[in-house]
């Protein structure tokens, strides 16, 4: 390795001595070698050190907290001691496939433009095994970006030297969905996207910050989605915001009603970035007839009057060839109610 590797690997470590063997030896064995390994130990009180202190690579980095921290800060200055050319991501109970440096060092050498990237990955552990699709046209990512945050957060690998020139970090004081804040900053800089090949074993368990903090967590995410849509010129009532983050209505209130208030929130979205033009057109219409299609889907219950109100909406011209495959399936559902 030389002295400015290429990649700075930055990972946050705290009482993970379950999964943090296999997380590291999935990025000792990357085939692509030249990259320094950032562990931040953040005073674990179990086993976590001495695994960390157990591995005898010359490319580990270690930095040993006498006090616990946080993630959002030892993230922080993970990014500030890199020395890489690229910054990857990576959680302490994940696993790295062999070749995802060499696929995402491959994608960013060929697109100078990109400043960050993340990849496809598959999850494991508890539940079913799904690989989740994420987004892969920078277009279609930002819009998305209204509605989910589009990049696996250990998936990521983004350029040092773009985050120098726009004055890019984690904000240390958001406790939970600290990724989505950062990636809504980094959208107004430079494009970003995912790579479309499965790079990452995403595990899931009971104890993970989003399962653990769930309404923490979208609160923030909401908060994001609000300021995103303030670029917009749309400032949100309280019924707005539920509506923009909701795929069922309220306790009581009738889906097909719920619908009919979320056709005219999503048309109100259109007609904000016809004026702004802040996405473009194609992109957002795509965005936004899919969340069309899976309010509706989700509200099936509704019976027949949800597929008239799917079918008839102008929401649904703006869909592309497979809305066709998709009023069938919706009609079916429709039928079924369920």
């Amino acid at each position: 390795m030389t002295n400015s590797p290429k990649i700075s690997v930055v990972m946050s470590a705290y009482n993970s001595e379950e999964y943090l063997r296999d997380t590291i030896e999935s990025v000792l064995s990357q085939t692509f070698k030249d990259f320094e390994f950032i562990i931040m130990n953040d005073a674990s009180t179990d086993g976590s050190l001495d695994i960390i202190k157990n591995y005898d690579d010359k490319r580990i980095r270690l930095i040993d907290r006498e006090k616990n921290i946080g993630l959002q800060k030892n993230l922080f200055d993970g990014v500030n001691l890199s020395k890489g050319e690229y910054i990857a991501r990576m959680d302490a109970d994940d696993i790295c496939l062999p070749n995802r440096f060499e696929e995402q060092v491959k994608f960013l050498d060929a697109h100078p433009e990109i400043g960050l990237c993340g990849s496809w990955y598959r999850t494991f552990g508890a539940g079913k095994s799904v690989v989740d699709k994420v987004p892969t046209d920078p277009d279609n990512l930002r819009a998305n970006m209204l509605f989910y945050t589009s990049i696996a957060h250990p998936t990521v690998m983004f350029r040092k030297s773009f985050f120098e020139k726009f004055h890019l970090n984690y904000d240390t004081d958001i406790r939970y969905c600290e990724d989505y804040e950062l990636w809504s900053r980094c959208l107004e800089h430079f494009p970003i996207t995912n790579i479309p090949k499965v790079l990452l074993r995403y595990r899931i368990h009971p104890d993970s910050a989003f399962q653990a903090h769930k309404q923490e967590t979208w609160d923030i995410a909401y908060l994001v989605r609000s300021k995103m849509l303030k670029k917009l010129d749309i400032e949100q009532t309280d019924k707005e915001k539920r509506l923009h983050n909701s795929l069922k209505p309220a306790q009581n209130e009738p889906a097909i009603l719920f619908l009919k208030r979320e056709e005219k929130w999503l048309t109100k979205i259109l007609e904000a970035n016809r004026k702004t033009k802040i996405y473009k057109t194609d992109a957002l219409d795509k965005v936004i007839y899919e969340r069309w299609r899976t309010l509706c889907g989700m509200n099936a219950s509704g019976g027949v009057p949800v597929f008239v109100l799917f079918f008839s909406s102008p929401l649904f011209r703006i869909g592309g060839v497979k809305k066709y495959m998709d009023t069938s399936k919706i009609f079916i559902k429709c039928l079924l109610k369920k």
